[in-house]
């Protein structure tokens, strides 16, 4: 687990514009819409901690 000190939380802050900036520009706008889909539901996929297994199981 990380800790953001009160001044790293400030630097946070100041470089998300940028970031998410830089997020659509180099990445986002280059994908279509149904892409954009795909991609969010393999992140959900990903994300609710079922690790697909070579034999086609779960592990969880």
């Amino acid at each position: 687990m990380a800790v953001l000190t009160p001044h790293g939380l400030e630097r946070l802050r100041e470089a998300t514009e940028t970031h998410l900036t830089g997020v659509v520009r180099y990445f986002s706008s280059q994908l279509a819409e149904y892409q954009l889909d795909v991609l969010g539901e393999t992140c959900a996929k990903l994300a609710d901690g079922k690790i697909p297994t070579p034999s086609g199981g779960v592990d969880t």
